[in-house]
């Protein structure tokens, strides 16, 4: 029987309990999980815009690429949320339709933490307030939702 052996050091080791923990890639999977969404707005909008709004408004915690156009965003709990452009590649016709009904100029992929929608609230409605627009899932049909009268 061949037997694989986990080496202790001082990242696996509690000394309070005197017990190892190893993590494996399932466990740190199953602690933080990525939700993606979409941030879509009629409005010609880039991160640099975005990046000078927040900061105008208080939040110190922001990082812009703006020759990539993308902004990371450091929320209240030290989690950060990501902005990077998003082309029109929408090949599906209800995706298409869906973002022209709604006269959409700009997307944004936003790459959030599960669990932290409401600590994205207070920055989500300095977006609708100033850019319109939503934020949606990354899903089939794009729920949920959330826009000016959620936040």
């Amino acid at each position: 029987m061949n037997k694989q052996v986990k080496k202790l050091n001082k990242n696996n080791f509690n000394k309070s309990t005197g017990s190892s923990k190893i993590n494996t890639e399932q466990d740190i999977k199953q602690k933080v999980t990525i939700t993606d969404w979409y941030y879509m707005t009629p409005g010609d909008v880039n991160a640099k815009m975005i990046a000078d709004r927040l900061k105008i408004n208080g939040f110190s915690e922001v990082e812009l690429w703006e020759e990539m156009n993308i902004l990371q965003i450091e929320l209240a709990d030290k989690k950060t949320v990501d902005f990077e452009p998003v082309e029109y590649s929408f090949k599906d016709p209800s995706d298409v339709s869906f973002i022209k009904n709604r006269n959409i100029k700009t997307i944004f992929a936003v790459t959030l933490e599960e669990g932290n929608i409401e600590l994205f609230r207070p920055v989500l409605k300095i977006l609708l307030e100033e850019w319109e627009g939503f934020l949606c899932a990354d899903s089939i049909d794009f729920k949920p939702i959330y826009g000016k009268g959620d936040v």
